[in-house]
């Protein structure tokens, strides 16, 4: 489950990447995924990036 603190973590990162910085976060759909030692996102944008 993904929970809002999650979803602040995803944001400040995307902030860092230039290209993801410029996606909308209210537009953004963000899913934690499984991982033993590393923190992974799905980030789905509806333009595509």
């Amino acid at each position: 489950m993904t929970t809002p603190e999650d979803i602040a973590t995803a944001h400040a990162a995307m902030a860092q990447v230039p290209l993801l910085a410029r996606i909308d976060h209210e537009t953004c759909r963000i899913e934690r995924l499984g991982g033993l030692t590393n923190m992974v996102y799905r980030i789905e944008a509806p333009d595509g990036l």
